[in-house]
C-alpha cells in the first residue's frame, strides 16, 4: 500500500510538470498547440539537448586526460622501482666484493673466529682506554698483566722532561697502593707506590750505580704518564686508588689523586705540586738511617738544599711535625722555595750522654771535634761520597738526594736544633764551598757543666753566615766563645751591635756580627734588658722551671723565623711554566749594607746597634738584588745572574 501511494505521488508530481510545461508553451490559451508554439517547443529542447551533448563531451574528456596521467604515474613509478631495485643490487655486489676480499676471518662450523683460507684461529682484541699510573694499584693482577707498554714523562736534574714509550715485560703487584712495571730495559722498573710514580734504576754492571735511584713521573693524568687496560671503568678505578690510600691513612696524597682526576690547575708540566720522597734504612738512603724530602715536582732546574737536623735522641720526625703541623707544610710550600728541597734526615750516628744514649751527629756531645762524623754522613747521603764536602771533590756519585734534582751544583743550608744545631754551625765553618748557611736553635756547642767554647773555633772560619736563637732558661744555654770574642774572632767577625726582636710572640736580644764576607747572630730570650747577665725570663717559653722542658719548647717559638731566613738565603725560581734551563738561581750573598761599622757593648737602649727596621731593610734589599748571585767559587763576588 505505501508503494502504491508514493507511485501515485510521483505521478502526480509528473502530471503537474506536464501541464506546466503545456501551458508554458500554449501561451493563446487555447487548449492545443499551434505551429508556431512547437517551433518554440522544439527549439527549447533542441537547445537543452545540445548542452547536455556539450557537457558529455567534456566530462569525456575530463576522463580521458585523468586516465592518461594515472598511465604516465604508473610508468613512472615502474620505472623508479626499477632503477632503485637495479642500484641496491649494484650497490651489494660491489659491498660484498671488497668487503670480502678485505675480511681476512671466517667463522667455522664450531663458532670460532679463522683465518680465511687457513684453520688457523685469529687473535681478538677488546678496546682498551689510558689511564694515569697513579691508579694502577686498584687493578687486579689479570687486568695489569695486559698492559704490553707505559707512557711516561720524567725529570731528570738539570735537563727538559722527558717523555718515553717503554715496554713492560712483567709486573707486580705488592697491595693495593704499590704496583712495580719491569720494563725491558735492565734495572729499570716503573712504580707506582702511595699514590706517587717514579721510574727507579737500580744497579746494574752496565750503569754502574751504587745504589738506586729515583726519578719522579709526571703521573697525574693519562696525557703525560699513562698506562692501557681494557674492560674497566676508569672513575670507577680511580675511586679504589683513593679509597685503598684513604685507609692507610696517607689523606693527601688520596687528596692529590683527587685533585689530579678532577682536572686541577696542577698540571704534570705546567703548575707542578709540592711532594715527598722517604727512603727508611741506611741501605737505601745511604749516610742516614732515614729521612723524609718534601720539594716540588715541575721543577726540573738544580735543585739547593736545606737540611733540617733533628736534637740528641729524636728523629726526622720530630723536625718534621714542627715545620709540617697535621702534615701540612705551608711554610715551606712558599713559592719562592720552588727551587729547593727540604731534608729531614735521621742519623745513624748514636751518642750517650748523662746516661741517654740515641741519635746523635756526633759520637761524642762533648766538644765538636767528632761532628765532622755528621758531616761526612749528610754528605755521603747527598753526594755518595762521604768526602764530597770536606775535600771539594765533584757531587756526582749516586747520593739519595742526586736522584731527586741535586747536583755539584748545589748549595746547602742546615736548620739543626740542639745537637743538630751544633752541626749545622760546624758544617757552615767546615764546608762553606757547599754549606753556605746555618740556623742553630737552642744550641750551638756549648755543653751544660763544660763552660768552654765549642773547639770549632780552633780553625779560623771563612763565608760564614750563622743566626743562633736560644733562651737563657734553657739546660742548653751557654755564651762561651760569644761574649769572650773566641768564636767571632776565628770568624773574623765584629760586634754590630744589639737589637731587640720578637719571634714567635717572645722577646729577644739579638747581637749581630759581621765582616765584607761573614755574619753571625745571637739571639737569646729572657734577659734583662737592663742587665745581659741576668736572665729575668728563666721558664719561658714553656712555661716550666726544667731547663730541658724550655729546651724542647724552642723550636716551636722560633720555625717562622727559620722560614724567614731561608728566604733571606734565597732568590724565587723562575715563575711556575716559564722555561728553565739547567742550573737554578744561586742563593744571594750575605748583604752588610746599613749595618753599623761601629762595634758597641750590649745597650739597654734599642734604637742603638742593628735596629729590627735595618734589618727589614736589608732583608728587602738582598731580594732585591737579583743581580748578585754567588757560585760556589766565589760566593760574594757580583756577577750576571743565569736563569
Amino acid at each position: 500500500m505505501q508503494g502504491l501511494r508514493e507511485s501515485a505521488n510521483t505521478d502526480r508530481v509528473t502530471d503537474r510538470r506536464k501541464e506546466s510545461l503545456f501551458n508554458l508553451v500554449d501561451t493563446d490559451g487555447s487548449g492545443s498547440i499551434d505551429a508556431q508554439e512547437f517551433a518554440v517547443l522544439y527549439d527549447a529542447i533542441k537547445k537543452d539537448l545540445a548542452e547536455e551533448l556539450e557537457k558529455e563531451a567534456e566530462l569525456e574528456k575530463e576522463a580521458m586526460s585523468a586516465r592518461r596521467r594515472v598511465k604516465m604515474l604508473m610508468l613512472f613509478v615502474i620505472v623508479l622501482v626499477s632503477f632503485l631495485a637495479a642500484s641496491v643490487a649494484a650497490n651489494f655486489a660491489v659491498i660484498f666484493t671488497v668487503v670480502d676480499k678485505a675480511v681476512q676471518t671466517t667463522t667455522s662450523s664450531t663458532g670460532l673466529l679463522e683465518v680465511k683460507g687457513s684453520d688457523m684461529i685469529a687473535k681478538t682484541a677488546i678496546a682498551t682506554q689510558d689511564l694515569p699510573l697513579m691508579a694502577a694499584p686498584a687493578l687486579d693482577l689479570e687486568t695489569l698483566a695486559e698492559v704490553k707498554s707505559l707512557k711516561v714523562t720524567y725529570g731528570v736534574p738539570g735537563t727538559e722532561p722527558t717523555e718515553a714509550h717503554m715496554a713492560v715485560i712483567a709486573v707486580r703487584k705488592h697491595n693495593n697502593t704499590f704496583v712495580e712495571f719491569v720494563t725491558d730495559v735492565q734495572g729499570e722498573t716503573v712504580e707506582a707506590l702511595n699514590g706517587e710514580a717514579n721510574l727507579v734504576r737500580y744497579p746494574t754492571l752496565a750503569n754502574g750505580l751504587q745504589r738506586p735511584q729515583k726519578f719522579k713521573i709526571c703521573a697525574g693524568n693519562a696525557t703525560c704518564s699513562a698506562f692501557s687496560a681494557s674492560g674497566i671503568d676508569a672513575e670507577a678505578t680511580m675511586e679504589l686508588a683513593m679509597a685503598a690510600l684513604e685507609e692507610i691513612g696517607l689523606h693527601d696524597n688520596a687528596r692529590r689523586l683527587q685533585a689530579h682526576f678532577q682536572g686541577s690547575q696542577l698540571a704534570c708540566l705546567l703548575g707542578g705540586f709540592w711532594t715527598t720522597a722517604e727512603c727508611n734504612s741506611e741501605a737505601s738512603c745511604g749516610g742516614v738511617a732515614e729521612a723524609k724530602v718534601l720539594y716540588f715536582q715541575g721543577y726540573y732546574g738544580v735543585r739547593h738544599v736545606v737540611f733540617m737536623l733533628h736534637g740528641f735522641t729524636q728523629n726526622y720526625a720530630d723536625m718534621w711535625d714542627v715545620f709540617c703541623v697535621t702534615g701540612l707544610c705551608d711554610g715551606l710550600t712558599d713559592p719562592a722555595f720552588m727551587h729547593l728541597m727540604f731534608v729531614f734526615p735521621t742519623s745513624a750516628i748514636q751518642a750517650t750522654f748523662g746516661g741517654t744514649t740515641g741519635n746523635s751527629w756526633s759520637p761524642s756531645l762533648i766538644g765538636a771535634t767528632t761532628l765532622n762524623m755528621g758531616g761526612y754522613d749528610l754528605a755521603e747521603f747527598m753526594c755518595g761520597d762521604s768526602a764530597a764536602w770536606s775535600t771539594g771533590i765533584p757531587c756526582t756519585g749516586s747520593g739519595f738526594l742526586l736522584g731527586l734534582g741535586a747536583s755539584d751544583a748545589s748549595e746547602v743550608m742546615m736548620v739543626g736544633f740542639s745537637n743538630g744545631g751544633a752541626m749545622s754551625i760546624y758544617a757552615n765553618w767546615y764546608y762553606p764551598g757547599t754549606v753556605s748557611k746555618a740556623v742553630a736553635i737552642d744550641f750551638y756547642g756549648q755543653l751544660p757543666g763544660f763552660p768552654i767554647a765549642p773547639s770549632y773555633f780552633s780553625t779560623p772560619a771563612t763565608n760564614l753566615d750563622v743566626t743562633v736563637y736560644t733562651a737563657c732558661g734553657s739546660a742548653t744555654y751557654g755564651t762561651s766563645g760569644i761574649f769572650d770574642g773566641q768564636i767571632l774572632s776565628a770568624a773574623s767577625v765584629t760586634a754590630d751591635g744589639m737589637a731587640p726582636a720578637t719571634y714567635g710572640g717572645l722577646d729577644f736580644q739579638e747581637w749581630s756580627y759581621s765582616s765584607s764576607i761573614a755574619s753571625w747572630k745571637h739571639s737569646i730570650h729572657g734577659l734583662d734588658p737592663a742587665d745581659s747577665s741576668v736572665c729575668a725570663s728563666p721558664t719561658t717559653p714553656s712555661g716550666s722551671t726544667n731547663g730541658w722542658v724550655v729546651h724542647g719548647a724552642m723550636p716551636d717559638v722560633v720555625k717562622d723565623a727559620c722560614i724567614d731566613n731561608i728566604l733571606d738565603w734565597v732568590t724565587p725560581p723562575p715563575e711556575p711554566g716559564a722555561p728553565t734551563e739547567p742550573g737554578a738561581p744561586s742563593p744571594p750573598a750575605y748583604n752588610s749594607e746599613n749595618v753599623p761599622d761601629k762595634a758597641v757593648a750590649p745597650p739597654e737602649m734599642p734604637e742603638w746597634g742593628l735596629t729590627r727596621q735595618m734589618m727589614i731593610d736589608q732583608k728587602v734589599k738582598r731580594l732585591s738584588k737579583l743581580a748578585l748571585p754567588r757560585s760556589k767559587a766565589s760566593r760574594f763576588a757580583p756577577m750576571a745572574m743565569k736563569f
